[in-house]
């Protein structure tokens, strides 16, 4: 149960990174890194150096999807908590939703990432064509937190061509793009691109914490109508989150709206119920135990 509950907690604390905009950066001292070679493979990839025209190129000739990492940057230099790898993107034929995605690794093994799955802007995901145009991979941790590698890798959902130039680490600063009202709202959304990133933050954060004192709980064989009960009610939760994402989804709601209550949503229905079936054995097989112990003590 304590593994569950770390996993929720990263899973959640991730969701709102996704939602905050990327316009109107102030850069710090900025890095560049040109992007890691790469040996063609099985699934038919395809690579041209920086030494054609400063940029990579990535083929994909099958209509299976790959999944390759293009950047590792070990101890980066950064010295703000709030970073960006930003760069220039150009692609063709690209079928289905491609995306790119920066893994920011933290001490104690925490992990979280940034992918660009949104319909515009610098978090634009990769599909059809377009010309050489920006494209920015943020961060924003917590105070005092810096990074101790990140990674970038290129998702392709099938065939395409995918160009990058080399990508630059700089810092965002306090002031700069950080504020979540900043992001404009659809007509018509269900809720605020504001509210939604509270909701996946704090939201995520609290069940993360309840998820935290069911684990306890249970692994002391204690409070088993009250944690059989609190799962219950979190399978509910989530049945009813997915719900409300599908029927977002069907709506032509905005990313910002679907996005936090599919993901929450999903994981509840996807681990608290396997968690359930082994948190009841355990109060059985304690029950058990307790009723040969009282046997045993009455011969």
């Amino acid at each position: 149960m304590k593994s569950l509950c770390s996993l929720l907690l990263k899973k959640f604390i991730a969701v709102p990174l996704l939602l905050l905009p990327v316009s109107a950066f102030a850069d710090d001292a900025a890095q560049k890194f040109d992007l890691s070679p790469w040996e063609p493979s099985s699934i038919s990839f395809q690579v041209s150096g920086p030494e054609e025209a400063k940029h990579w190129s990535f083929k994909n000739s099958t209509d299976s999807p790959a999944s390759l990492t293009i950047l590792i940057v070990d101890k980066p230099e950064v010295r703000s908590s709030s970073y960006k790898l930003s760069g220039k993107i150009k692609y063709r034929d690209v079928e289905g939703s491609s995306h790119l995605e920066m893994w920011s690794y933290f001490s104690g093994g925490r992990q979280f990432f940034t992918r660009t799955v949104a319909e515009t802007g610098g978090l634009q995901k990769i599909s059809g064509d377009s010309d050489w145009r920006d494209i920015e991979l943020p961060f924003f941790a917590a105070e005092g937190e810096l990074p101790e590698k990140l990674a970038v890798n290129l998702v392709m959902a099938g065939k395409g061509e995918v160009s990058i130039s080399p990508l630059e680490l700089s810092a965002i600063s306090p002031n700069a793009g950080s504020a979540p009202s900043q992001q404009p709202d659809s007509p018509g959304q269900w809720f605020s691109t504001k509210a939604a990133i509270y909701f996946g933050s704090y939201g995520g954060a609290a069940l993360g914490v309840f998820c935290a004192l069911i684990g306890t709980l249970a692994g002391m064989g204690k409070g088993r109508g009250f944690v059989l009960a609190a799962m219950k009610t979190l399978i509910a939760l989530g049945t009813l989150l997915s719900i409300a994402g599908l029927l977002a989804v069907f709506s032509s709601q905005p990313y910002a709206v679907y996005y936090p209550l599919l993901l929450i949503g999903g994981l509840l229905i996807i681990i608290i119920p396997s968690a359930l079936g082994t948190v009841s054995r355990r109060y059985q097989e304690d029950e058990l135990r307790k009723i040969s112990s009282m046997d045993m003590g009455a011969r």
